[in-house]
């Protein structure tokens, strides 16, 4: 038929019982979609085995994933993996987002679907850092608006995010130790922050500084002017947490790391209080 949705079986499954099962599963993995097999194992016992059970199943449904989803289906294969489960999964939400997800409690914004590192949000704007790249959705229209690309090269990943879009402004930090000051809305790098020996993984900053945490087992105070005004040091292994205390609270930057310590920074003597 005309309609994606429409598969004609002639006189139920005589037709197909007249090939070979590989042949049958061939078929239907290259060039049905996951809603037209559902359909063609309605028609008979057989054809419903075929793609519900067994060997011959698993391989149509990866040969739907993998033709119709390429990069998630190669990123999230395991050897055991549940190819029909995955298939029904992002078929279903390929379906709510193309229908605007108007009576979904839950908003799936969809990018290219690589590894997401994090995540941070200002009004209706929503960032996040994936793979090589930080992108930035619009919530309400469910768009992706803005995309960074961070490292051409491809070979870093970024993991440390934040943003202000009253500011215009979005902080990256890179698995190469760099961090990147973008303007929001030109999508360009305005300056790079470099001082840390291994990847940036948190982000804070108010209007008179910036803080990093890294992998190299520092912290980082910096002006907005790019200096690195403060090291912190103390904490032994990867340094990963991290709270900036608003000004009005205090003078204090809060990490934490691999061994096991939560330290409170003043940000003006780089110590720990007593």
């Amino acid at each position: 038929g005309n309609d994606e949705n429409d598969v004609t079986v002639p006189v139920g499954c005589v037709v197909l019982e007249k090939l070979s099962e590989d042949v049958i599963a061939h078929l239907l993995g290259q060039f049905l979609s996951p809603t037209q097999i559902c359909n063609v194992a309605k028609t008979c016992r057989m054809l419903r085995s075929l793609c519900v059970f067994g060997e011959k199943s698993a391989k149509i449904w990866q040969a739907v994933c993998e033709r119709t989803w390429r990069e998630p289906s190669r990123h999230f294969a395991t050897p055991r993996m549940n190819w029909r489960a995955f298939c029904l999964e992002r078929t279903s939400m390929d379906e709510r987002w193309q229908h605007g997800l108007v009576n979904s409690r839950v908003t799936v914004l969809k990018s290219d679907q690589a590894p997401v590192f994090n995540v941070t949000m200002h009004g209706n704007i929503v960032a996040s850092a994936e793979d090589c790249n930080v992108r930035i959705f619009d919530v309400a229209r469910k768009q992706c608006v803005k995309t960074f690309n961070c490292h051409p090269s491809g070979h870093r990943m970024v993991l440390g995010l934040w943003m202000d879009e009253a500011c215009n402004t979005v902080l990256s930090g890179g698995a190469d130790g760099d961090i990147k000051v973008w303007d929001m809305k030109k999508g360009t790098c305005k300056r790079v922050l470099a001082g840390h020996q291994n990847a940036v993984v948190s982000l804070k900053a108010d209007k008179d500084k910036i803080v990093s945490t890294s992998f190299d087992g520092t912290a980082r105070v910096w002006s907005w002017a790019g200096r690195s005004e403060m090291v912190l040091e103390g904490h032994r292994g990867h340094v990963c947490g991290l709270w900036l205390q608003p000004s009005q609270q205090g003078s204090n930057v809060w990490t934490g790391a691999d061994d096991g310590l939560i330290r409170r920074w003043d940000i003006h003597t780089g110590r720990t209080p007593v």
